[in-house]
C-alpha cells in the first residue's frame, strides 16, 4: 500500500542507523497500528496525513525507482509485521520482545500522554512494526497502533523518539436506497443488504414521527445518505441527508439542515422533526393492544378501558422517557407492577407500567431528558407477559399520544427558509422514485 504524508519519516528503515534505534522505532511503529480505535483521543503533537504517494522522479536515463510511504513512514527498503494483540498484552511486552529496552519504551510512553493512553491496548486490535531489510537482525524502527479504522498513531523509535497521531482520507458518497416494508422496515433493509446504522440512523430521526413498530406491510421507503470508504473498503455510513416514509397512505419527509449553531431534520416546510415527545418510548418490538375505552381485559376477562398502549418487547428492553420532565413517582403497584410516572410540563404527564427494574438514579424527584433510559421491560404486576404499558395524560385527561397532535420543538425563521429551500431542492429529485431505483446499493 502506497500513502503520501506531510511528515514522513524517511530514516527509520536506513541501514546506517544503529540496530537498536531501529528496532525500537519499528516496535513502536506497528504497536500503533494494532491497536487503533480503542485510546482516548488527546491533542497530538502533530499529526499526518494517510494518502496514496506518486513515484519519485527518476534520474534521467534511469528507470524509475518508486517510493512506497505508509503512515508517513518511507518503508521501500523495509520489512512490514503485522500482529494482533494479545490478552493482557502491553506496550513493553511488544516491544522487549523485540529488543527495544525499558528505557526507550518509558520515554515513548511519556511522550504518548498528550497523544495516546498506551495502557488501553485491546486483546485482538492489530498493530505493525516496521524493520529494515538489512541487517536481518536489526530491530524495528517504528510501531502503528490504528486507534480507529479512520485513526492511527506513530510511535517512530529512533532517537529523539515521538508519537505522531494521522488521520486516513475517508471518500465520501452519496448512495440512495428504496424499498417497501414486508415484515418490518429492518428486514426489507437488512435483506437489501444495508448497514443495520441505517435503520438506528432513521428510528432516531422519525422518533417523533413516525411509530416503526406500526408499520404495515405495503408502507415503503426511500432514503438518501452518505457511505464511507477507506482504501475501497466501506467503514460504514456518514449522514442521513434525506428521507421519506410512505406509510399509512401520509408521506412523512426528512432533510438534513443546518441552521446557525444547530444541525437537524425538518419537514418540507421547515418545521422540525424534533417534537416535545418521542412517538414511543421502547425502540424496538410491537404494539400489542392500543389505546381504547372499551377492551376485554386478558386477566380479568371483563369489558375495561384501555387508556394506554402496550408495547410486546423482551424482558429487559430499554425503555425511554419520551420527553423532558422530573419524576413524580417511581414505585410499585399490585396492578401496575414497577412503574414510573414523569411530569413534563404542567399540561403533559407520562407513565411506564410493568417494568422490571428501574434505571440508575431513577427516583421521585429525579430529572429526565428526552431518550434518557429510565427503566426496563418487564412482566410484573398484572401483566401475561413482558410488554410495557405507556400512558398519556393532556391537562389531566389520559390521551391516545398516537393519535394526537404533538408540539413541534421549533420553527425555521423567514431568513432561513431560503437556504432551506435549496437544501430541499438538491435532494428532492434524488427522493423520486426512478432516480432512487437507479441508484440503488448492489
Amino acid at each position: 500500500m502506497i500513502f503520501k504524508n506531510r511528515h514522513t519519516h524517511r530514516s527509520g528503515c536506513t541501514p546506517k542507523h544503529r540496530p537498536w534505534v531501529a528496532a525500537g522505532a519499528a516496535a513502536l511503529v506497528l504497536t500503533a497500528m494494532a491497536i487503533s480505535g480503542v485510546f482516548p483521543t488527546g491533542s497530538a503533537v502533530e499529526t499526518s496525513e494517510y494518502s496514496p504517494a506518486p513515484a519519485a522522479t527518476p534520474a534521467p536515463g534511469l528507470p524509475p525507482t518508486p517510493r512506497r510511504l505508509a503512515y508517513g513512514i518511507d518503508i521501500t527498503d523495509c520489512r512490514v509485521e503485522t500482529r494482533r494483540v494479545k490478552r493482557h498484552q502491553n506496550l513493553s511486552d511488544i516491544l522487549g520482545d523485540r529488543g527495544v529496552g525499558y528505557g526507550a519504551v518509558m520515554d515513548l510512553a511519556h511522550k504518548a500522554v498528550d497523544v495516546f493512553d498506551v495502557r488501553r491496548l485491546h486483546p485482538n486490535r492489530p498493530y505493525c512494526l516496521v524493520f529494515p531489510e538489512t541487517p536481518q537482525d536489526a530491530g524495528p524502527s517504528h510501531l502503528v497502533y490504528e486507534i480507529t479504522q479512520e485513526e492511527y498513531v506513530v510511535f517512530s523509535l529512533e532517537p529523539p523518539r515521538s508519537v505522531v497521531r494521522g488521520r486516513k482520507p475517508v471518500t465520501t458518497t452519496v448512495r440512495a436506497l428504496s424499498g417497501t416494508v414486508a415484515e418490518s422496515l429492518w428486514q426489507s433493509l437488512t435483506d437489501q443488504g444495508a448497514d443495520p446504522a441505517l435503520m438506528a440512523a432513521l428510528s432516531d430521526i422519525f422518533a417523533w414521527s413516525v411509530d416503526f413498530h406500526y408499520l404495515q406491510p405495503q408502507d415503503t421507503y426511500r432514503v438518501v445518505f452518505e457511505e464511507r470508504r477507506i482504501d475501497d473498503q466501506d467503514i460504514g455510513i456518514g449522514r442521513v441527508l434525506a428521507a421519506v416514509i410512505r406509510s399509512g397512505g401520509e408521506d412523512y419527509y426528512a432533510f438534513y439542515h443546518e441552521a446557525g449553531e444547530r444541525a437537524g431534520y425538518f419537514d418540507p416546510d421547515g418545521r422540525s422533526l424534533e417534537k416535545a415527545f418521542l412517538k414511543a418510548p421502547v425502540r424496538y418490538g410491537r404494539i400489542s393492544s392500543r389505546f381504547s375505552r372499551q377492551r376485554l381485559h386478558p386477566v380479568l376477562n371483563t369489558v375495561k378501558a384501555q387508556l394506554g398502549t402496550d408495547y410486546a418487547a423482551p424482558v429487559g428492553t430499554p425503555v425511554l422517557s419520551t420527553g423532558d420532565g422530573t419524576v413524580v413517582a417511581a414505585g410499585y403497584h399490585r396492578n401496575n407492577g414497577k412503574y414510573i410516572k414523569i411530569r413534563h410540563n404542567d399540561i403533559y404527564t407520562t407513565q411506564y407500567l410493568h417494568l422490571s427494574r428501574f434505571a440508575k438514579g431513577i427516583r421521585q424527584g429525579a430529572k429526565v431528558k428526552q431518550g434518557d433510559v429510565i427503566g426496563a421491560v418487564g412482566a410484573t404486576g398484572m401483566a401475561t407477559g413482558p410488554h410495557l404499558c405507556y400512558r398519556f395524560w393532556k391537562n389531566g385527561r389520559q390521551i391516545d399520544p398516537l393519535t394526537t397532535p404533538l408540539p413541534a420543538s421549533r420553527h425555521l425563521s423567514p431568513e432561513q427558509m431560503a437556504p432551506f429551500h435549496e437544501t430541499v431542492n438538491r435532494y428532492a429529485a434524488l427522493l423520486k422514485g426512478d432516480t432512487l431505483t437507479l441508484a440503488q446499493k448492489p
